[in-house]
């Protein structure tokens, strides 16, 4: 599966950003210590954001290359039913159960789950901060000319299309 490189590393911030995880605590600290989103972006992706999503990136375009298929997160999120038809199809799930495994991973569609669910979801950031941090965050991403080319290029490469 992949995802659109801009949104997945504004997600890996808003975990650091929301310190849920134990593995981000030290960043947590830090990101808070530099105390604007800003400069606190831009030290995530120079001191390990950027490695991160070199090696990921050459993990993912080695698989697409292999003929590993292709989902897209936005996909699951725009037409959950639809892309969960297209990838049961591609792993010939035979046609008998497709009904009793489509309604199993129903559970997995945030666009039906309920808040409590949500704010329980340690991986489901996008309810756990306010439409001005967020808003702030994304632009702190897009402004900065070297994290976005760096970003959008990662996504050209994926089949992701940018307007600018």
């Amino acid at each position: 599966m992949t995802r659109d490189p801009v949104d997945r590393f504004i997600s890996l911030y808003q975990y650091t950003y929301l310190g849920k995880e134990y593995q981000l605590q030290e960043s947590y600290r830090k990101v808070h210590e530099i105390g604007s989103i800003k400069g606190s972006v831009k030290w995530i992706f120079d001191t390990w954001g950027r490695n991160i999503f070199v090696d990921g990136q050459k993990d993912l375009v080695r698989e697409i290359e292999n003929g590993c298929a292709q989902f897209k997160l936005e996909e699951f999120r725009n037409d959950f039913n639809a892309t969960v038809a297209k990838l049961l199809k591609f792993l010939k799930v035979p046609e008998q159960n497709l009904k009793t495994v489509s309604r199993k991973l129903q559970q997995f569609d945030l666009n039906n789950a309920n808040l409590l669910n949500r704010n329980q979801n340690v991986h489901a950031t996008f309810n756990k901060l306010s439409k001005q941090v967020k808003h702030e965050i994304r632009n702190a991403v897009i402004e900065d000319y070297e994290i976005s080319n760096f970003l959008k290029a990662q996504g050209k490469q994926l089949g992701y299309s940018y307007s600018n």
